[in-house]
């Protein structure tokens, strides 16, 4: 279960960043120009979201036990949010497309929106869509997955019983506390 939470998380991230970088919408306005928004402009929350998630999933390799079934949970959570925040958008993303025609035309405000002919919607929303819902699903399987057993450093092995002939099993004993003549 640990491979397919790593898999899963890996490719929604992979997908993410491909379809982030993408132009999401394509915006057609009254004097002729054509705006593009990527999925980083999309939403500033919902990247915020998935930015976490990636830290969430990060930290994650770092702990064990219940810490790291919370933060597989945070990592879910905070993707389902991201998906929330990126449909709320996928109709009209009104945040970056004023900001974008304030940018072009000087018009600012909901007034910006008024000079909006042609929205169109590319494949990379619905592929970032994808991106986090796996990402979330990873996040899920993280939380019901196993601990990874726990590895045992080389000076704390459990050796068989020492030959006394051997010097250096008599001092490996003498080292750990025991004495080596009792037997």
């Amino acid at each position: 279960m640990r491979r397919l939470h790593h898999a899963l998380t890996g490719l929604g991230i992979l997908l993410g960043l491909i379809a982030l970088g993408a132009p999401w919408w394509r915006v057609g306005l009254t004097t002729g120009a054509e705006l593009t928004v990527t999925g980083f402009d999309a939403s500033s929350v919902a990247t915020t979201l998935a930015a976490s998630a990636i830290a969430a999933y990060a930290a994650g390799a770092l702990l064990r036990g219940v810490a790291r079934r919370s933060v597989g949970l945070v990592q879910a959570i905070t993707l389902v949010f991201a998906i929330v925040a990126w449909l709320s958008e996928r109709n009209q993303p009104v945040e970056p497309l004023v900001a974008e025609i304030t940018a072009l035309t000087g018009v600012a405000g909901r007034g910006a929106l008024d000079s909006v002919v042609a929205l169109s919607g590319t494949g990379f929303l619905w592929l970032g869509l994808l991106a986090a819902a796996l990402g979330a699903i990873g996040g899920l399987v993280g939380v019901f997955a196993p601990d990874a057993p726990a590895r045992v450093s080389r000076y704390d092995r459990v050796t068989g019983p020492t030959d006394l002939s051997d010097s250096v099993g008599t001092w490996d004993l003498l080292t750990d506390g025991e004495d080596p003549t009792k037997r």
